[in-house]
Order: C-alpha cells, then structure tokens, then sequence
C-alpha cells in the first residue's frame, strides 16, 4: 500500500540527529518543571484550613469558582425546585392526579356496596332472583 503512494512522492525521513537532540530538549524541560515543582512545594509549610487565613478579593473568587454554583442555584435549581413544588406537585400530582386516583377508588367502592347487598350468601334467595329473571326475559321474548 505505501509503495504505490511513495513512487508518486517519496517519503522524506530526517536524517542526523535533529531528532535526538529534539528528544533530549523535551525530556530535559520535563526533568526541570518536575523539579522546579518539587522545590517550590516543598518549602511550603501546609496550614490547615482552620487556621488559615480568609481569602479576599479575586482569592475569593477563585475559592468560590468564579459564584458558578451560587448562580446556577439561583437561577435554575431553585427555580426549578419551586415549580415542582407548587405547581406539579401540589396542583398537578394531587390535585389531578390524585383526584383522579381517588375519585375512581370511591366508585369501585360504591360498587362494591351495591355488589355486597346482591350477595347475601342465602342460596334460595339466588334461586328466587334467577327464576325471576329468567321468567321476566321470557316474557320479553314472548311479547
């Protein structure tokens, strides 16, 4: 496959030792930030928080990652947490829906009730019912 492409144009490679000593700065400028890094840290002597002085002015800012929270918060979640309360959940999800819940419960109830004076347990009275509609569906039919 590169033979094809290398007739056309042939691949340049450097040649010398421009890539070595390339190498040799990268690694050196490395080897100096992580050391430089080690001798700045390393004087410090860590305060806990506690007894830590106060950030002011842009300290605080950045303490306070620029106030993106405290925006957002304001903005959008406490927004957002008093239209889920008022509206979709007291009016929506109570009064709908619950509403709904509840009102369809008290006609299963009340049919209920009505079943339950049907349903007295007493065969004869079942038997007197049946004969009662079987004669009245005859009757119809005949008519």
């Amino acid at each position: 496959m590169v033979a094809p492409a290398a007739s056309i144009r042939p691949v340049l490679m450097p040649h010398g030792s421009a890539e070595y000593a390339l190498m040799a700065v990268a690694v050196t400028i490395g080897l100096v930030g992580l050391w430089w890094g080690w001798r700045m840290t390393s004087r410090m002597v860590l305060v806990p928080a506690a007894r830590a002085v106060a950030d002011t002015g842009f300290g605080r800012v950045l303490l306070r990652k620029y106030y993106v929270d405290e925006i957002y918060d304001a903005l959008i979640v406490r927004p957002l947490l008093r239209l889920s309360d008022e509206v979709l959940w007291k009016q929506a999800d109570q009064q709908g829906v619950d509403g709904a819940v509840n009102g369809a419960a008290a006609i299963a109830r009340g049919l209920g009730r009505v079943g339950s004076w049907l349903q007295t347990g007493q065969v004869g009275l079942y038997i007197v019912l049946f004969l009662a509609g079987a004669l009245y569906v005859i009757h119809e039919v005949i008519r």
